[in-house]
């Protein structure tokens, strides 16, 4: 490190990489440190996310013991990559490629994880994005009207130009 700068610029970099980036204990799998881009992969805050294994933010196909396997190959190897399911913000499964390299700090190994999407999944969300963009856009300009009931035929959504002819407003 040069000797001008202090440990903290490290820190803020960690933090604000855009790349999801984790920090773990190679004897349990425990996460030590996770950036931001990992707290919003998995959808938790850095406090719920720190101490927690890579099971409990995996799906159920991913086991806590298959994450610390790799983690200690990584430490005992330099590196390992491995392809993974995390549980995203709102319960979605999202495929990921983990990195995980040894670092030693001051003595002590830690295994950091470098995760990305496959791009193919980023295009798929990006597309998914749009197309919903795309027929909303389509509904609230043509004179449909578009609508969703409950199980006790309660209206829950109503969208569409041709609410207007009915004397509705969307979303009533």
């Amino acid at each position: 490190m040069p000797a001008d700068m202090d440990d903290s610029i490290y820190a803020d970099i960690f933090d604000v990489t855009p790349e999801p980036l984790m920090v773990h204990d190679p004897e349990t799998g425990r996460i030590l440190d996770a950036n931001q881009a990992a707290c919003a992969l998995v959808g938790r805050d850095r406090e719920q996310l720190v101490g927690a294994t890579v099971g409990e933010i995996s799906t159920a196909a991913f086991t806590t013991d298959e994450a610390v396997a790799a983690i200690r190959r990584a430490a005992d190897d330099g590196d390992h990559q491995v392809a993974w399911e995390v549980v995203g913000p709102e319960g979605q499964r999202r495929s990921v490629e983990v990195t995980l390299e040894r670092l030693d700090v001051d003595g002590t190994v830690r295994v950091v994880a470098f995760i990305r999407e496959p791009a193919d999944g980023r295009e798929r969300d990006r597309d998914r994005i749009q197309w919903n963009e795309q027929v909303r856009t389509m509904v609230n300009n043509l004179p449909v009207v578009v609508f969703a009931l409950d199980a006790d035929g309660t209206f829950t959504h109503s969208a569409g130009k041709g609410l207007s002819a009915l004397g509705l407003e969307q979303g009533s």
